[in-house]
């Protein structure tokens, strides 16, 4: 049995990363309209996949904000 860190809550598996998709992430995904965050690059909100309908926190980047795009993929 695995136990979650106190110091931060999270639990971090390999079972939970996100393979590559190239699916369009509006039909593996329906991201909420409410802002979670902001930043320099972007806008972060609260996501829900919808087949697990697990959790997750997406990022939206302009892509006139890229300077290199090939670190994006």
């Amino acid at each position: 049995m695995e136990t979650v860190p106190e110091n931060n809550g999270f639990l971090i598996r390999k079972e939970t990363f996100i393979r590559k998709n190239d699916s369009k992430i509006q039909d593996v995904y329906h991201i909420s309209k409410d802002t979670l965050g902001t930043g320099a690059y972007g806008v972060v909100s609260k996501c829900r996949h919808r087949t697990t309908m697990q959790e997750r926190a997406v990022k939206k980047i302009a892509k006139k904000k890229i300077k290199n795009m090939e670190r994006f993929k």
